[in-house]
């Protein structure tokens, strides 16, 4: 079992049926699985090399607009009852691109001279300063803030996986609680200023911004839990979005490529 996936484990023990294999075949089910994986793998590397190299040839040595060409857009189609085309994105998007605007992407970032691994870790280290348990002392409060940053106990982790550290369960262990209150009010500029810092040091990230207000592309971040969602949605029956959206706001409100402002 150790030689696959988590998710293909759980398939082989709650299926009876699988559970009647023999000990060859269940060796040759599992050798099957991780022949797919391995294969989907490789393909999504292939895409993501052609991208790069789309991105990096210009064929005569002249300056070129990358955002303007095909390999830098996205999948993106109007749903029932939308007036424009959008872009439904998160951290496994099958459109590379889609999921590279996510959080999850990691791109070294800066905010307030301390360097973070992705925005996620940036964000989640924010949390710290919001704790109930610690509040005002900030000396205590520092070093859990810290170890979301390069080279920080947490900073060699996948965005993915650093999201469980800012949880209500990774704060119990911790012994603190967060300011939830306190939380709510900070949150926007939290996410705001991770995006500016990402904003002003990936290229990429702010061509596809561009690409989606040039061709006027909704960009809809999804989030399945909740009954009305913070930070994504969902569409509902393919028709009515149910969430805030308040990331994929926040990318459309971010200065696109070529464009004046201040990040």
């Amino acid at each position: 079992y150790a030689r696959t996936d988590a998710g293909a484990v759980r398939k082989f023990v709650q299926n009876t049926d699988l559970q009647k294999l023999s000990v060859t075949e269940a060796c040759k089910h599992i050798g099957k699985v991780e022949k797919r994986t391995k294969t989907k793998e490789k393909k999504e590397q292939q895409q993501q090399q052609q991208q790069q190299q789309q991105h990096s040839d210009d064929g005569n040595g002249e300056e070129t607009k990358p955002a303007r060409t095909v390999s830098l857009g996205f999948e993106s189609r109007v749903y029932k009852g939308q007036e424009r085309n959008a872009c439904v994105f998160f951290s496994k998007s099958k459109d590379l691109n889609a999921r590279y605007l996510s959080t999850m992407t990691k791109v070294e970032i800066e905010v307030d001279g301390k360097r973070y691994p992705s925005v996620e870790h940036c964000f989640q280290a924010a949390k710290y300063k919001h704790l109930l348990t610690l509040l005002g002392d900030k000396a205590k409060a520092k070093p859990l803030q810290d170890r979301f940053q390069v080279g920080g106990p947490l900073g060699s982790l996948d965005p993915i996986k650093v999201k469980s550290h800012g949880g209500k369960g990774a704060m119990k262990r911790l012994g603190v609680a967060l300011d939830v209150e306190a939380w709510n009010k900070h949150r926007d500029s939290a996410m705001w200023e991770a995006l500016q810092a990402r904003y002003a040091v990936d290229e990429k990230f702010r061509e596809l911004l561009g690409y989606a207000k040039r061709e006027s592309i909704a960009l809809c971040h999804f989030e399945r839990g909740g009954k009305r969602p913070y930070w994504g949605g969902r569409f509902k029956g393919g028709t009515e979005w149910i969430g805030e959206n308040k990331l994929g706001e926040m990318l459309a409100a971010l200065p696109a490529a070529g464009e004046s402002g201040d990040v």
